[in-house]
């Protein structure tokens, strides 16, 4: 595998606050080292406190990409992953909320084998995350908890085809999966962990004619608990198209099949199960956009959908609207 991006460069720029009309800006500064030719760099970060950049690039080579830190004020940048198996590449990272760890996906130690890896922000040798995988299996996407205790990862760790859901430690020490046994085939499509650090919630797909549920998990393991409402979940071909968590993290509003028409709506439910209940009347023909939760004590639904009008003349035609619905 190889990637060639259009040559970019990393540049910090210093910026003065009410500066006197005499002074000037300072100069633009490289950060990345110097690049192999044809290189650029494709992806950056800077960490939360501002004291560091870490950046993906084809420094030492143009067929590879690597990823690298460097700290703002002075110093020469670090390469942060270990030697990369022959057509290897770092293909995504993401920095831990404290800044001190990077967490990246990588086919290190075989090309095409996609796993995790941390390592420190300035540097050291690099841990995997990820149990052994199957032959053939990788890892697809990752996640580092709020706090920056636990990562989540997508992978075919246990059966090529089957893409499971796991949890680790972000230091390393072994990893359990969080979703109930999935048939051959089936997936998680997409997860994702409440503010709180408590729970993770998830989209599962065990097969097309059973369509998609969300499901809830704790993030350090446990029970799984079926989110989907139960018209939802007993229709075949119903499926889960979307889901936000509550800024508060005790509650998921999700997108899904009404009922047993296959129009698109808005529901709300418990983090842990529950409560299940609709935001909304019956829509005429679904939600039709992303909707959004806002913040704040008194968390609200916006959405766009074409709901049902109030009397009119029978000539009066329905449009889309906006509209804001309150969390239970």
């Amino acid at each position: 595998m190889s990637c060639r991006p259009q040559p970019l460069v990393l540049v910090v720029l210093l910026l003065g606050l009410m500066l006197p009309a005499t002074s000037s800006m300072a100069a633009p500064r490289k950060l990345n080292g110097p690049l192999a030719p044809g290189g650029g760099v494709t992806q950056v970060a800077l960490s939360h406190d501002g004291t560091q950049v870490v950046y993906l690039a084809n420094q030492i080579s143009a067929a590879t990409v690597e990823l690298f830190s460097a700290a703002l004020d002075a110093g020469e940048p670090i390469r942060l992953n270990a030697p990369l198996a022959f057509d290897g590449n770092v293909a995504d990272f993401q920095i831990s909320p404290d800044g001190s760890q990077v967490v990246y996906l990588a086919d290190q130690n075989a090309v095409e084998r996609f796993e995790l890896f941390v390592v420190p922000i300035s540097g050291g040798a690099p841990v995997r995350l990820n149990s052994t995988l199957v032959a053939g299996g990788r890892v697809h996407s990752f996640q580092i908890s709020p706090d920056g205790r636990h990562v989540i990862y997508r992978a075919e760790q246990h059966a090529l085809g089957r893409i499971d859901l796991f949890s680790t430690a972000i230091s390393g020490g072994g990893a359990l999966r969080l979703n109930p046994e999935l048939p051959p085939g089936g997936a998680i499509l997409d997860a994702q962990i409440s503010p709180d650090n408590q729970r993770v919630v998830y989209r599962t797909l065990r097969n097309p004619a059973e369509g998609i549920g969300l499901f809830s998990s704790p993030l350090i393991g446990g029970n799984a608990v079926h989110l989907s409402s139960a018209t939802v979940a007993a229709a075949l071909g119903r499926s889960v198209s979307a889901f936000q968590i509550s800024p508060d993290g005790t509650r998921v509003v999700y997108r899904a099949d009404w009922e047993l028409a296959g129009i698109p709506a808005l529901r709300s439910v418990l983090i842990g199960g529950g409560g299940d209940v609709a935001l909304h009347a019956t829509p005429q023909s679904g939600v039709e956009a992303d909707f959004q939760i806002t913040a704040g004590p008194t968390p609200q639904v916006v959405f766009s959908a074409d709901l049902p009008p109030p009397p009119a003349p029978a000539s009066a035609q329905s449009a889309p609207s906006a509209e804001a619905s309150r969390i239970p």
